[in-house]
């Protein structure tokens, strides 16, 4: 099953089947952005709206819990790992970590030393041996200019050796063109270049759309890609729907689906099992 996080204020969560089928939508109050999984029955939300992090029981019905408001507007994507909840506060462009069972601050990453929307620090991606960010750029963008002066020029940074204090954080890949959920899947770094269309895997395009790529998952045998309503910015020659992509283990794609309206914006996908 996917499960999308809807930036619509009507509609924050809708559930799909693997044959992207729609299932049902819950007006849950918020506008959601990152998602994670704790559980295959739980799952994290971040509320962009009221700057809330949210447990969402999934089984026998679906349940929202607040459990953190976060001092800042500007939540983006989230990852648990080994009992810490990472989350990206885009707003001042940083890594916050909480302990998952005290909620308590245990540690934090800072890529500038203004509070402000400088680099646009978007998802985060953390296991065993990596902690990584994507950001539209490593110059300061200029204020309300992001979208126009960083096309080319996004990175994929690793702050593991910094987290565990033996290093530095390190640019993994450079010169993309505002990337998004950026993974690493089978070895292999992934992630979105929306203002391509492109999916790129072990830094190849192995998927190409006309549409502004946002939110990847991954089921046993296939890839669940979307595709989020393109801003009026005029400079992104891209489909402007939000749509559902079905890739086989190759990429190829197998379906694709487009999500209503009213549902708002796609901007973060799981999948599930069940």
């Amino acid at each position: 099953m996917i499960i999308v996080s809807n930036f619509s204020a009507e509609y924050g969560i809708s559930f799909w089947d693997d044959e992207l089928n729609f299932i049902n939508k819950f007006a849950l109050g918020a506008n959601f952005t990152g998602m994670c999984k704790q559980s295959n029955n739980v799952i994290w939300m971040a509320d962009h709206q009221n700057n809330d992090l949210c447990r969402v029981i999934l089984n026998p019905e679906v349940k929202i819990e607040k459990k953190l408001t976060l001092p800042n507007p500007g939540t983006h994507g989230i990852h648990i790992h080994n009992n810490n909840l990472y989350v990206c506060d885009t707003l001042y462009d940083r890594i916050l970590v909480y302990n998952i069972n005290s909620l308590q601050l245990v540690s934090q990453w800072k890529m500038s030393f203004e509070n402000n929307d400088l680099h646009h620090v978007n998802s985060v991606f953390v296991d065993d041996n990596n902690c990584i960010t994507s950001a539209f750029g490593l110059e300061k963008l200029q204020k309300g200019q992001r979208w126009k002066t960083k096309i080319g020029q996004g990175v994929i940074i690793n702050l593991k050796k910094w987290f565990d204090g033996n290093g530095l954080p390190f640019v993994m890949y450079s010169n993309i063109s505002i990337p998004h959920t950026a993974k690493i899947i089978d070895n292999q770094l992934m992630f979105l270049e929306s203002a391509t269309g492109n999916f790129v895997v072990g830094g190849e395009s192995k998927f190409s759309s006309k549409s502004f790529l946002r939110g990847f998952d991954k089921s046993p045998d296939h890839y669940f890609v979307g595709a989020s309503t393109v801003r009026p910015h005029g400079i992104i020659n891209l489909n402007g729907d939000s749509i559902l992509y079905k890739l086989n283990y190759d990429h190829k794609l197998i379906k694709s689906v487009e999500v209503p309206k009213e549902l708002g914006e796609i901007f973060d996908i799981i999948w599930i099992r069940g």
